[in-house]
């Protein structure tokens, strides 16, 4: 009679750590979210700000080395926007699983 206990309490233990361990995945991911979240809207100001900087450099007769870097910058944030538009839907889908 005990034993059939002792494998009900076993089993129940493993389905709780099994929870706990998803809900900390799930933890990490939404903490990894919000910070994509803050850094996009960084990322968005720093856009925002880019033509008056071009601006600055075409009227201080910038040298032909800066509107190249300025591009790189350009595309370093898309890339950078692009991996946290991927953080925040790696959220998502945790927490889809962690609904089923």
């Amino acid at each position: 009679m005990i034993e059939p206990l002792e494998r009900a309490l076993v089993n129940s233990e493993a389905a709780v750590v099994a929870r706990v361990e998803a809900l900390e995945r799930y933890a990490g991911h939404v903490a990894e979210a919000e910070r994509a979240y803050h850094a996009r809207g960084q990322i968005e100001e720093l856009r925002a700000r880019l033509p008056r900087y071009e601006e600055l450099l075409a009227e201080s007769g910038a040298d032909s080395l800066a509107v190249p870097e300025i591009e790189r910058l350009a595309e370093d944030a898309d890339v950078l926007e692009r991996t946290l538009r991927r953080s925040v839907e790696s959220a998502h889908e945790a927490f889809r699983y962690l609904e089923s």
